[in-house]
């Protein structure tokens, strides 16, 4: 049952009353047990936002709801942890990446269309660039990799003429090539088969509660205007959303949790063939490196995860 109680003295005037009775009506529609819903300002001139309070083991099925219901409550639901404080919408990252000329305004309503003009191409290049001085610490774990897998690899004097000819330049350089190896060497299926895909299974606060904010958007990508995701520290909050973006047109991808460093997606399509799923699993660790080096994933094998599975987890931590 719907245990929803609202105070006398409701917080909700106007079109925030209108749009309040829209979401207590689709939950009406299941059994949840809502302890709790409540209005918050975002900034001003804003749209608000509002914060669901939901037993955590019903925080999906409620997500999954309000996701199939956007159109009607006209919010974008994403389940968050306030790691101890629950000012949500702090600007102070955004004005750190205004200072640092990532952004121009921090207002979400300004990042929102630069965002949709920000191009990820010139940044996975950039990325390229930034790791050629690892290429050497890189190689011999590479192809120590590739003999544990298959009882053979490439040899290093190759690869060295390969580096010397400035065919292979960096990281990413090296693993495409090795991924090329891989595929015209053996049988498509055993090349595809992912190692262990464990690491992208998604983080669990292991709380009693959970909250499910309803943000002013009909779009996942720009929930990111609105919450600030550790990884934008880096790469810049519309470089971020750009890439979201992509993987929704691409993938259909949608954005469930957001838990500060930590990203969760699911996406309605898999990588069709092994250049997609090579060429995805870079564009991740590109824009969150912590992914694939803390659990110590090549991305080889990430792209091999990314064929089989349509749950995704981005990870970017100091």
């Amino acid at each position: 049952m719907l245990t929803y109680q609202e105070s006398p003295s409701s917080p909700f005037i106007g079109s925030e009353k209108i749009m309040h009775e829209r979401i207590i009506q689709v939950l009406k529609t299941h059994s949840f047990n809502v302890k709790h819903l409540r209005p918050l300002v975002i900034s001003s001139g804003s749209r608000p936002a509002l914060a669901l309070e939901v037993e955590a083991i019903d925080a999906l099925a409620v997500w999954r709801a309000l996701f199939e219901h956007r159109q009607t409550t006209q919010h974008y639901p994403l389940i968050v942890h306030d790691w101890g404080s629950e000012d949500f919408f702090s600007r102070f990252y955004y004005q750190e990446e205004v200072s640092q000329g990532l952004l121009l305004n921090s207002a979400p309503d300004a990042i929102i269309p630069q965002a949709q003009q920000t191009a990820i191409a010139n940044f996975l290049e950039q990325e390229k660039s930034a790791d050629q001085d690892y290429l050497e610490d890189c190689l011999p774990m590479a192809l120590e990799e590739t003999v544990v897998r298959y009882g053979t690899a490439p040899a290093k004097a190759e690869i060295d003429s390969l580096i010397a000819d400035h065919h292979i330049q960096s990281p990413y350089d090296l693993e495409q090539w090795l991924w090329q190896w891989e595929l015209a060497h053996f049988e498509l299926s055993r090349v595809l088969a992912p190692e262990f895909t464990g690491y992208l299974d998604w983080f669990d606060p292991q709380t009693p509660d959970a909250t499910i904010l309803l943000l002013p958007t009909l779009h996942s990508w720009q929930t990111l205007a609105y919450v600030h995701w550790y990884g934008s520290c880096r790469c810049g909050t519309a470089t971020a959303m750009a890439f979201l973006r992509h993987w929704h047109q691409r993938y259909g991808t949608e954005l469930v949790c957001h838990y500060g460093t930590m990203l969760q997606l699911e996406s309605l399509r898999l990588p069709l063939n092994p250049s997609a799923a090579f060429q995805l699993a870079w564009e991740q660790v590109a824009l969150a490196p912590c992914t694939t080096i803390l659990p110590g994933v090549s991305l080889r094998d990430h792209a091999r995860s990314l064929m089989a599975t349509p749950r995704w987890f981005l990870h970017e931590r100091p």
